[in-house]
């Protein structure tokens, strides 16, 4: 059976070798940035979401020297508490949790 269009050009294998090069390239410029950072000291972040993969992330970006999380935000109290418990003492100062991220904007 042949096929027309754009999965003609772009067989499955071809496409996932290519994507998965191209995001070994944007994590470089990730990890270019944040040597790029000059005078700052620190990077606020505010976490949004925390019930799954955002505690992930809170945790990852608390472990780096150079990030400090400012704020946990999320509807549910359940997921703020996970994500404050995923900041936990890797941090000098505790996030404050908001369940309106507006607030963390502010």
């Amino acid at each position: 059976m042949r096929t027309t269009g754009a999965s003609s050009r772009w067989p499955r294998r071809a496409f996932l070798r290519r994507a998965a090069i191209a995001g070994l390239g944007l994590g470089g410029v990730g990890r270019l940035s944040l040597r790029v950072l000059g005078a700052n000291e620190r990077v606020s972040l505010a976490v949004m979401g925390t019930n799954g993969r955002g505690s992930d992330l809170a945790r990852g970006f608390a472990a780096l020297e150079r990030a400090q999380i400012t704020h946990i935000c999320d509807v549910d109290e359940r997921a703020v508490a996970k994500g404050l418990a995923a900041v936990g003492t890797r941090q000098e100062k505790r996030p404050e949790a908001v369940r309106d991220f507006r607030e963390a904007l502010e």
